[in-house]
């Protein structure tokens, strides 16, 4: 038998859960048949797939090489690091982290994407820290298109990342961005109130499209900085609806820059950003601390790339 002690991050997880993470190079089979045949017991009990484990010793009765080969990490799930475009930490205590992600950095991995991405920072960046005997880890409450930069919030315990999802879920999470699009909008500001919904356009694209049976979306927005070309908005959603603010400004006649899937062709001329990148910054967050409830209000300046854009001057 080996013992296994729980800590606060695994307790409430049902057992077959647990057992798949904690054991990663486990074929499902093999997790059920333990279970099935008494190789998993907590206070001497056995555990069953639905039961649900609490902050104690679970005695797994494996031979030491063997838990070795299956608790070794897939080769699937080896990422590395981001190599030059890091984040920058905005805040950090025992419960949270705030990071500013940098544009073209995607949050986590997907379809077509390579091994860098912000999940896989997040684990190098916890990694001498975390318990290495936990299946819990630390992961964004929410994510932003790998094309917009700011900020990202991430739970680094469960207490936490189940308190900022239901921050997230119940609106109770402030959201400010800046939005660098093409033309001024007029008027200089204004409320955006139209339903969306997303379509699927293949290839794993979607479009989120102005719809009457759509989902209740709301934008305002506010004219910060007008140029030549661009115009510099702070916009403030209410809702938080995929590609909500991309859709909402293009349907106004202003798309945001370099955000070709919504309509906004770069002239060759003021081509500043690379390919993939859009105009769009998560500037500022306020909420409640996940843990001590402490109002908190962050923020994180325009970044050069877009700051570049908005004095362009050429059309």
């Amino acid at each position: 038998m080996v013992e296994i002690e729980i800590g606060a991050d695994d307790a409430g997880q049902r057992a077959d859960r647990w057992l798949r993470r904690f054991l990663p190079n486990a074929p499902l089979a093999l997790v059920h048949r333990l279970l099935r045949q008494g190789a998993v017991r907590q206070r001497s009990k056995r555990l069953r797939a639905a039961d649900h484990l609490d902050a104690s010793t679970v005695e797994l009765e494996l031979a030491p090489a063997r838990l070795a080969e299956l608790r070794g990490t897939r080769r699937s799930h080896v990422a590395r690091a981001p190599a030059g475009v890091a984040p920058r930490i905005v805040h950090e205590d025992d419960a949270l982290l705030v990071v500013d992600k940098p544009g073209g950095l995607a949050v986590q991995p997907g379809s077509g994407l390579d091994d860098e991405h912000l999940l896989a920072w997040i684990d190098a960046h916890v990694a001498s820290t975390r318990d290495p005997r936990s299946t819990f880890r630390p992961a964004p409450a929410h994510r932003i298109d790998r094309g917009t930069s700011g900020l990202v919030l991430i739970g680094k315990s469960a207490a936490a990342a189940r308190a900022l999802a239901a921050a997230f879920r119940e609106h109770r999470v402030q959201k400010t961005y800046l939005a660098v699009v093409r033309g001024a909008p007029a008027p200089a500001a204004g409320v955006i109130d139209l339903p969306l919904d997303v379509r699927d356009r293949g290839a794993g694209a979607r479009k989120s499209e102005i719809a009457k049976l759509g989902r209740d979306a709301r934008t305002e927005y506010r004219t910060l900085r007008s140029a030549t070309v661009w115009t510099l908005l702070e916009v403030v959603i209410e809702t938080g609806r995929t590609h909500q603010i991309r859709a909402h400004l293009a349907e106004l006649g202003h798309p945001i820059a370099g955000d070709d899937r919504y309509g906004a062709v770069m002239p060759r001329a003021v081509r500043v950003l690379p390919r993939g990148r859009i105009g769009l910054h998560a500037a500022r967050l306020a909420f409640a601390h996940p843990i001590t409830g402490a109002g908190l209000v962050l923020d994180a300046p325009l970044p050069d790339d877009l700051e570049r854009l908005v004095t362009a001057t050429r059309r």
